[in-house]
């Protein structure tokens, strides 16, 4: 199981706290969860957003969006410190064979709200009382693991996607409106850093952004799709080739507002924004939003905003850590659902809390008449 598998175990345990739990799931295994919750508590020390998560999660233990918060700095602080990340696999794995036939405790209750993360070996019924509303991935209650038995008694349908066994149950039917699905969307990232020119870390920004969108609701929703190396005949071979709905360079720019691609040999070839802008109007297909993650690239972006409805571009030169915190909180965001202004403005918060003054040097810039707090690239479609 991979550090997100692991943390998204651990976190349901971290948001009740041991104190909460004893009484439920018994002394010992309130002991491990008590040792694991020092453990990650200790390791957040000092780090502003992590404790923020933890925090966020214990005040809405409910709350997808800040279990998935922490799940993922758990995940981060795993994948930097491998023995930490030894610890909480061995403190997961002991809770899981101490809580083997266990459960939070569902029967009786009558469920209204949502309801995630039963973590433990179910042989039995869950919800043998009255629940309200849908059992499934993207519906109110998400994340069955490991458990076993039967779902019953609903007053809406239910479907269980995790654990040894699959159980479907219509007890009633379900509006329309209950059941959404997200369309998926394409983010086709570029990069470049040819002969001659300041090594980047562009694959740390790829690794940063994949692992933000790993830790959002809507992750199944976004293809991430990067391409090396990128010369100009690439940019026609990849745009006809995946139709992308975000457009993602990440590389040099030039303060005359060229962007620096790789010839055959590999060496620097810049591309003038005329030259971007006739790509663009010709390809534009589905394209809603293109990030220019790069030094000097405004003008490129007011060139690209003429014919797409959303461009991102900076303003002056921008350093390799403003450029990954920005990119990566831009597409966390838009893996919430959120629009491309709300994603944008994220981004810039991300560089404020990180203590990165950069904050000024993205520019969102739109086609006249387009609002991009409308523009959601996520947004969920009635079936």
């Amino acid at each position: 199981m991979d550090f997100l598998g692991i943390a998204a175990i651990a976190a349901p345990y971290l948001a009740k706290g041991a104190d909460a739990l004893a009484g439920t799931i018994g002394e010992k295994l309130g002991g491990l969860v008590g040792e694991l919750f020092r453990l990650v508590t200790e390791k957040f020390k000092g780090d502003d957003s992590a404790e923020q998560a933890l925090a966020g999660v214990q005040e809405r233990p409910d709350s997808k969006a800040k279990q998935l918060a922490l799940q993922a700095a758990i995940a981060e602080k795993m994948e930097d410190d491998a023995a930490f990340a030894e610890e909480i696999k061995r403190l997961v794995d002991s809770i899981r064979k101490e809580g083997k036939g266990l459960a939070f405790d569902q029967r009786g209750q009558t469920v209204h709200g949502s309801q995630t993360n039963i973590a433990g070996d179910v042989h039995g019924p869950v919800f043998s009382g009255e629940f309200k509303g849908p059992v499934a991935m993207g519906g109110d209650a998400i994340d069955f693991r490991g458990s076993k038995g039967a779902v019953f008694k609903p007053t809406g349908q239910v479907s269980q996607h995790f654990g040894d066994i699959n159980i479907g149950y219509s007890g009633a039917k379900v509006p329309p409106e209950d059941h959404k699905k997200s369309r998926k969307i394409k983010a086709l990232f570029l990069a470049s850093n040819p002969k001659g020119t300041a090594i980047l870390e562009l694959d740390r920004e790829v690794r940063e952004i994949t692992e933000k969108i790993r830790a959002a609701e809507h992750r199944d929703s976004i293809d991430l799709i990067s391409a090396w190396a990128v010369r100009p005949n690439d940019l026609l071979q990849l745009l006809n080739q995946h139709k992308p709905q975000i457009v993602h360079f990440s590389g040099h720019g030039s303060e005359s507002g060229e962007i620096i691609l790789s010839d055959s040999r590999g060496e620097q070839k810049p591309v003038n924004p005329a030259a971007i802008t006739a790509l663009f109007k010709t390809l534009k297909g589905s394209i809603q939003v293109v990030i220019l993650n790069a030094c000097y690239s405004r003008l490129q972006a007011e060139a690209i905003r003429q014919v797409i409805d959303c461009a991102i571009g900076m303003n002056d030169s921008i350093k390799d850590e403003a450029a990954i915190v920005f990119a990566a909180s831009f597409y966390r965001a838009i893996g919430f659902g959120l629009s491309v202004k709300q994603a944008f403005d994220q981004g810039i918060v991300a560089l404020l809390l990180e203590g990165i003054p950069e904050e000024n040097k993205p520019e969102l810039l739109v086609k006249d008449g387009v609002d991009p707090e409308k523009i959601v690239l996520i947004a969920p479609d009635e079936k």
